[in-house]
């Protein structure tokens, strides 16, 4: 699992709007993306001894997704790039 983890982590490059993809198509991409994030992020916990300390860098996404009026994808990439580190 840790493993799906690292490989979704690592799609902050795709978050660059463009003429092909818009800004509300990235801001569903984001809240799919932090959803799952968020889901095995819980089940690595459940599974773990040691729980991951990713909490902040994963509230910071959730915050990024809360509403599509003000997402900014470069923002929520950053903090993609961010929750990787942690990993």
């Amino acid at each position: 699992m840790m493993s799906i983890l690292r490989s979704l982590a690592a799609t902050d490059p795709e978050f660059v709007a463009t003429k092909r993809v818009s800004a509300q198509t990235l801001f569903y991409r984001a809240k799919r993306l932090a959803l799952a994030l968020d889901r095995l992020t819980a089940a690595l916990n459940a599974n773990r001894g040691a729980p991951l300390k990713i909490d902040n860098e994963l509230n910071a996404l959730r915050d990024d997704v809360h509403s599509s009026d003000n997402f900014n994808a470069a923002r929520f990439a950053e903090h993609l790039r961010q929750f990787r580190s942690k990993l």
